[in-house]
């Protein structure tokens, strides 16, 4: 075999092992976009699940509000109830 034929043998597997690197770089890059995916995928999930705490927490601030103003409204009966009896009172006085 001349050094011709040797080194053309020489570069042939030069270039397979650049080959086989660059083949090993797109894998590795593919496996980096599938991780990158499925955090993406979970942030997402999170996102979805904060949106329905954040729901249920404006839910339960509308029912303590209407709890409030039912509350309000059965304090002010009380206090015309409690008022009722001086009514009452003047009335008799006259």
């Amino acid at each position: 075999m001349s050094h011709v034929e040797n080194a053309l043998i020489h570069d042939g597997n030069a270039l397979n092992h650049v080959e086989n690197v660059a083949s090993h770089v797109a894998n590795a890059l593919i496996h980096v976009g599938n991780v990158a995916s499925h955090v993406a995928n979970a942030l997402i999930h999170v996102g979805n699940v904060a949106s329905h705490v954040a729901n249920a927490l404006i839910h339960v601030g509308n029912v303590a509000s209407h709890v409030a103003n039912a509350l309000y409204y059965v304090e002010n009966a009380l206090s015309h109830v409690e008022n009722s009896p001086s009514h009452v009172e003047n009335v008799l006085v006259f």
